[in-house]
């Protein structure tokens, strides 16, 4: 990746913990605007040029908010320098990333006409923005999704 991120210091705590292998849930909590979203989509943007065919969802507990939110403010921005490197392909109607090396990330509504198809998948990270929107019930559901298949 070429750009250049001049990251805050607590932004810097996060990419430590983001990093560390040993971490499998991680919370991160903190004032609006202050970066946490824009790090997570950072770092699987990251994972999907790190570990081809890798599969990544980035949910809300609705998908019309996933996608005024996250999705223009953020996944965007972000995963449009890909695209504009020939690396990916951003399908906009449905909030989908595929990259050339079969990694994707995937936007996602956990409301109860969406949540069983993202139930249906298994997923390398699972980004779940604004957590406290939803069952807890429902987030339990998704850790049962998790499969990370890198060996990296």
């Amino acid at each position: 990746m070429i750009d250049q991120i001049n990251y805050n210091p607590k932004q810097l705590e996060g990419l430590k913990i983001l990093s560390d292998k040993s971490k499998k849930f991680i919370k991160f909590w903190g004032g609006s605007r202050s970066g946490k979203t824009f790090l997570i989509i950072r770092a699987i943007r990251i994972r999907c040029h790190k570990y081809p065919n890798s599969k990544h969802l980035v949910c809300r507990y609705s998908f019309a908010n996933a996608k005024k939110t996250i999705w223009l403010q953020t996944m965007l921005p972000e995963f449009r320098k890909d695209e504009r490197l020939g690396l990916c392909k951003i399908n906009l109607s449905e909030g989908i990333i595929h990259y050339k090396n079969g990694s994707t990330v995937l936007l996602g509504g956990l409301e109860p006409s969406r949540i069983d198809s993202i139930l249906g998948a298994e997923y390398s990270t699972i980004f779940i923005s604004e957590a406290n929107e939803n069952k807890f019930a429902d987030i339990e559901n998704l850790f049962s999704r998790l499969n990370d298949m890198s060996t990296d």
